[in-house]
């Protein structure tokens, strides 16, 4: 993978940026976290591309790939000066073809700069926190050719995501998000009662299996907590991301035989299940 780390002058000293014509822009999230969303490949939410590119992906916008939409949709129909002739929100960066248009200019401010700056600016207040990472990244497109091959290239990102220079595998990420960024993790739920004839000792040994077994085993899986209030049992299960968790509760769907042997200790009407997200500092 291409070092990003290492920052250069990514405009050309002498060019003069406020006359018309297009540009292939990139601008980044810090860190390359995937803030924007993800990559979905048919049915399936998937941490890293698939290998089999014969299979159509597609970006899933997160809440924050959503506003960043909004944001080009409506700058791409009142800015008086730039066009966004094509775009794509990947779930660590975007790329956009710019088109600036005869007469742009602000105060000799270059138009480019001027509209990624209030772009970002504007995705910040939204979200109450700088995602962004500094500067931005420009191609001056110089023909036709090279204008329709990024084209291109910005229509089939989701299906080279394996391939892109911006892609970071799991392994080398951060475990943590930068300084103010915050991170949700999710928990479930859930309260319940034991029959009447069961055994506790023989339950907590059956939970003691079905989370070494299979809980503690699923993605994102972070901890199962157990706590009793007389007769009231209150199970906490925390993973990662609502992704993760709602990955966990379909699975579940078709309890295996560990699950199974949990539940037959259950008084089934008696539980009472919820799911929330809780912001965890650093």
């Amino acid at each position: 993978m291409k070092e990003l780390t290492t920052r250069q002058q990514n405009r050309l000293t002498h060019f003069d940026y406020a006359q018309a014509g297009c540009y292939f822009v990139t601008f980044c999230v810090k860190d390359m976290h995937e803030m924007l969303g993800k990559i979905i490949v048919g049915a399936t939410v998937l941490g890293r591309p698939h290998e089999d590119a014969t299979i159509e992906a597609h970006v899933q916008l997160s809440k924050i790939g959503e506003i960043a939409n909004n944001a080009l949709l409506y700058y791409h129909e009142h800015h008086p000066y730039v066009r966004i002739d094509k775009y794509i929100i990947m779930p660590n960066h975007i790329h956009a073809i710019i088109r600036l248009l005869p007469q742009a200019g602000d105060r000799g401010r270059s138009p480019l700069q001027y509209f990624v700056r209030n772009f970002k600016s504007y995705v910040t207040k939204q979200i109450g926190f700088s995602m962004w990472q500094r500067s931005f990244h420009d191609r001056i497109i110089r023909s036709k050719a090279e204008y329709w091959h990024i084209s291109r290239y910005i229509e089939n990102n989701p299906q080279t995501w394996a391939n892109d220079r911006y892609y970071v595998p799991p392994s080398l990420r951060k475990l943590t998000p930068p300084k103010g960024i915050p991170h949700m993790n999710a928990i479930f739920h859930c309260t319940f009662k034991l029959k009447k004839s069961a055994d506790v000792a023989e339950f907590l040994q059956a939970a003691k299996t079905l989370h070494d077994e299979h809980i503690s085993k699923q993605p994102g899986f972070i901890s199962w907590q157990q706590l009793r209030d007389g007769e009231t049992w209150l199970d906490l299960c925390t993973f990662d991301s609502m992704d993760n968790l709602n990955a966990f509760l379909a699975n579940s769907e078709n309890p295996n035989e560990y699950a199974l042997a949990f539940y037959s200790f259950l008084n089934m009407p008696s539980c009472v299940a919820r799911y929330y997200t809780v912001e965890v500092s650093h």
